[in-house]
């Protein structure tokens, strides 16, 4: 587990800890109140820590900061240091749930006007700019209509929310990019968690149930009092008297004008029935008080409760030795203990879940909602796993020892003439006798007369044992052959009395079960060690070959197959020797189980210094471990294991290390007195310890403090080359975070064709000017297929000329089309545009009357009106035109103009006057020849009427 400590400003990495790297900052969380600890009531998440404060990684464990890893479960997960304690050595560290920021805000009292869904109501109290949205929602058709009268946190309310939706379930989730917050959903569950099914079993994952029945506290209805009533000159409280509520089951109501919910399953079942009560009377009353301002969900709480205490409250708590990580927050689990009179069999809900993110503690839970279960298992099964335990039962085993006393003195199982008493009995299941004397106390027989005192006669007594059929002592008989029960007594004469009275019998064993354990005992192989191999061997016998010396000299098994037994050579598997020394041997091809490996060595290191030390190979872990024998106090260590790969050298004589390397699945981490280098997952750093300076390359960029340069160097000799900076990137002024960042290319810059044939070669994104959060990817520039050098933005392309040091744009090529912003002079050459026929279609003679156009045309002075922003940057000059609303033939809407600014189509314009001018030279022929027409009658009137005859 890795854990990261995030700048709260910044947001940048400041250390990392980690317990699998060996040269990490290690971190411990097995303390009491330590752990990742999840709350179902609440949807949120605490983390409590400590860390030695002699590594770095501690100084970063400051108040505000945060911790980003990533859960058992594959869940990001970003926390606020909240409280930080420090002693003479350590830091304790407690984290909150960075969703906390949600306390911080109040619901104002709020009243539906009609139902709405849950997410209607959820981002309505989302303060503004909270960064949550919707995540999963499992409940997208359900919708009510609620009322809240008072104000409360936000989190309080959500969770109000998610109460009045049937007990819904909301939680907090964040999606972690690097170290920034990608995402933060509110997740709405039907129920949290499922049933996994997962088994917990008393003796195994269980260490203890313990059960309390209390009827102390029972009740079939409850009187619901919430929160005061914001503005009640009364106190008032809310209540559900207003209205009737019904549970969805239809199991718990409250009527109108009451203030109570009653259980309707067990409220008859508790209640003194007697003639004339009203279905209500003799309910058994308690109150329920919650801190709310709405009316439902106090029902919905009290509902929940009564659930509880309508059935008597039976308590239990349970020891977990083993919790398995794949029980999560919310789920229910199988709780058995076969051993509880009678057993128990439960289900409960995981309320709360402790997990030790430093692998060295067991992981803990608060269960809840218990119900108590029958077993399942039939009367039948049952029978039979009854008579399983008693035949069980009867595998009686003898146990004999012999003392000074009854008591036990001199204790011991070996049999001796000077041992005056014996016991025997018989134990079942357990098959090898106890060596305490405390275990045969009540079972001493004396079987040894006493010296005679003071001139008495002693007499000698001897010790009879003896067989019978049962405890009666019928067919008594010294053969215990077939005799289940045995008879112990003494006499004056060696020979057992064969007088059942004379003994004291008890139960040896079960005939039926001596009969297969007999069977199975005849079906044990025989194990041969010898030179000869046996006689009369049975399907699996052994027999184990040596020579003169004693030495093995194979190994053999007596199969029988298809009637015919025969020995076959087997081979031994390496890993049931136990070698205590082994000397020139080679071994190929094996497995060896359970060894630790010792080598003493001398050699040189890298740099040819002389060392010596010890290798060693044991627990998962090969180390050595060695001394510098020129260089006293200077001291290595390598080492390779589970947890990675690791080499320190050390020179004050501590061990403490000052060079060195490791390599895990974390991090490849490089270190010595000048220089550190550390390469993980998701970072590269180098750090100059001399010079202070620092390079670090992540997923979000590369960062560098101080100068950034990119050198060529070309060799000239063994002892010298020369350098070319190529490219440097500094900061005018580092004492100034707002300093100018800038970047110097010192050669040329040649593009070409990627390898994934994509030929953009430059892309450029925000310029961190007046709006430096809008969206400018995609500008790039490029070579196409064909060769055309492509340049283009985002939104388009601007092309000007700086003046005194200022861009001035004299030329725009956008998504709306090209604008000007000065003079456009062609040198001489055209302007055209397509007209060809074979690129139209539906071609007539138009209608237009152009005269008619131009006759409603007017032209005017005028001046650009300086003070409007769109003009900005145009001819100052009286100018000479057209207003676009006075000829509406010619205007238009551009793309390019923003606010409905009207243009003129010079185009449509250029083609109104060539065609006005057509039409004027028709016109113009017709009146010609009209006027020659004329000119010709004039000639004939004139002609056939001199003037001087008129």
């Amino acid at each position: 587990m890795q854990l990261s400590i995030i700048d709260r400003q910044t947001k940048q990495v400041l250390d990392v800890l980690s317990n699998e790297a060996p040269f990490a900052t290690h971190f411990g969380d097995t303390f009491s109140g330590g752990g990742l600890t999840d709350n179902l009531e609440t949807g949120m998440a605490t983390y409590s820590f400590e860390v030695l404060k002699k590594f770095n990684a501690a100084n970063h464990l400051i108040k505000g900061n945060e911790i980003a890893f990533r859960d058992k479960k594959g869940q990001d997960r970003l926390l606020q240091i909240l409280i930080v304690e420090a002693s003479h050595d350590k830091k304790t560290v407690h984290c909150v749930d960075t969703n906390l920021v949600l306390n911080n805000n109040i619901a104002r009292p709020y009243q539906a006007d009609k139902e709405y869904k849950i997410t209607d109501y959820i981002n309505r109290f989302l303060p503004a700019k909270s960064g949550f949205s919707i995540g999963i929602n499992e409940i997208p058709h359900l919708s009510r209509k609620l009322v809240w009268e008072g104000h409360e946190t936000i989190t309080k309310r959500l969770r109000s929310v998610a109460t009045q939706f049937d007990n819904a379930y909301i939680g907090f989730r964040v999606v972690m990019k690097g170290s920034q917050v990608a995402a933060r959903f509110i997740d709405i569950y039907k129920k949290r968690g499922k049933n996994i099914g997962e088994l917990l079993q008393y003796s195994k994952e269980v260490n203890d149930i313990h059960k309390t029945e209390d009827l102390s506290e029972l009740a079939t209805a409850l009187i619901g009092i919430g929160g005061a009533i914001e503005g009640s000159e009364t106190q008032e409280h809310v209540t559900f008297k207003r209205s009737q509520y019904q549970s969805a089951d239809g199991r718990f109501v409250s009527p109108a004008n009451d203030d109570r919910v009653y259980d309707l399953l067990m409220g008859p079942f508790w209640k003194e029935n007697k003639p004339g009560m009203t279905t209500f009377e003799g309910y058994i009353e308690r109150t329920f008080e919650f801190d709310t301002q709405s009316a439902q969900e106090l029902f919905n709480r009290a509902c929940n409760k009564l659930k509880e205490l309508s059935q008597g409250q039976n308590t239990y708590e349970v020891d977990v030795a083993i919790l398995k990580d794949t029980i999560g927050l919310g789920d229910t689990v199988r709780i058995v203990d076969h051993d509880y009179q009678p057993a128990l069999y439960l289900e409960a809900d995981v309320l709360e879940l402790t997990q030790r993110l430093s692998n060295k503690g067991k992981n803990t839970a608060v269960f809840g909602n218990f119900i108590e279960k029958e077993s399942k298992i039939d009367a039948a099964l049952r029978m039979a796993q009854e008579a399983m335990k008693q035949t069980q039962l009867q595998a009686l085993y003898e146990w004999r020892a012999y003392a000074d006393d009854d008591q036990g003195t001199g204790f011991t199982h070996r049999y001796s003439e000077g041992k005056e008493y014996m016991a025997i009995l018989f134990v079942r299941n357990k098959p090898i006798p106890s060596d305490d004397p405390a275990d045969y106390i009540g079972h001493w027989t004396k079987i040894k007369g006493s010296n005679g005192i003071n001139g008495d006669d002693g007499k000698t007594y001897y010790p009879w044992i003896v067989y019978a059929e049962d405890v009666k002592g019928t067919g008594i008989s010294i053969d215990g052959t077939g005799k289940p029960y045995v008879g112990v007594g003494n006499g004056t004469v060696p020979t057992p009395s064969m007088n059942p009275s004379d003994y004291k019998f008890s139960l040896r064993y079960d005939h039926s079960v001596y009969e297969n354990i007999q069977k199975e005992i005849d079906a044990v192989p025989v194990v041969t060690v010898g030179k000869t191999r046996p006689e009369s061997p049975k399907d699996g016998d052994q027999f184990w070959q040596q020579d003169d010396d004693g030495n093995i000299t194979g190994y053999f098994k007596y199969v029988i197959a298809a009637g015919v037994g025969a020995w076959e050579p087997q081979l031994v598997d390496q890993a049931l020797l136990n070698i205590y020394e082994l000397n020139a041997v080679n071994i190929n091809g094996s497995t060896i189980n359970g060894s630790e490996f010792v080598s003493e060595f001398s050699g040189k290191d890298d740099y040819g210094q002389p060392i010596t030390g010890i290798f060693k190979m044991a627990g998962g872990k090969i180390v050595s471990n060695y001394v510098y024998t020129n260089e006293p106090g200077r001291t290595g260590s390598m080492g390779l294991s589970h947890e990675g790969l690791w080499s320190i050298i050390s020179r004050d004589g501590q061990g403490v290390a000052n060079a060195g390397y490791s390599l895990n699945s974390v991090a490849l981490s490089m270190y010595s007195k000048l220089y550190e280098t550390t390469l993980s997952n998701s970072r590269l750093s180098l750090i100059n310890k001399a010079t202070n300076r620092k390079i670090s390359l992540d997923y979000d960029g590369l960062y560098m403090e101080q100068r950034l340069s990119l050198n060529i160097t070309k060799k000239q000799s063994d002892s010298s080359s020369i350098n070319w900076e190529v490219l440097s990137m500094a900061m005018d002024d580092y004492s100034n975070p707002n300093s100018t960042v800038w970047c110097d290319i010192k050669s040329r810059v040649n593009f070409h064709k990627n390898w994934l044939n994509n030929l953009n070669v430059l892309n450029f994104g925000a310029d961190g000017g007046s709006n430096p959060t809008t969206n400018k990817t995609g500008s790039r520039i490029f070579i196409t297929s064909d060769n055309y050098l492509w340049a283009g933005g985002n939104w388009g392309i601007l092309f000007g000329a700086n003046n005194t040091g200022a861009p001035v744009t004299h030329f725009k090529v956008g998504r709306d089309g090209l604008v000007a912003y000065n003079d456009l002079n062609m040198n001489g050459w055209k302007i055209t545009n397509q007209s060809d026929i074979r690129l139209k279609k539906e071609i007539k003679p138009t209608a237009v009357d152009p005269i008619k156009e131009f006759e409603r045309i007017d032209f005017f002075d005028f001046y650009w009106d300086d003070t409007n922003p769109r003009n900005k940057g145009k001819n100052t000059k009286q100018q000479y035109g057209m207003i676009a609303q006075y000829v509406p033939f010619l205007s238009d809407y551009s793309s390019v103009e923003k606010d409905n600014y009207l243009v003129i189509d010079q185009g449509k314009q250029i083609n109104l006057t060539t065609h006005a001018v057509k039409v004027l030279i028709d016109e113009n022929k017709v009146l010609k020849e009209q006027l020659t027409n004329l000119e010709d009658k004039l000639d004939m009137i004139l002609n056939q009427y001199p003037l001087d005859q008129r």
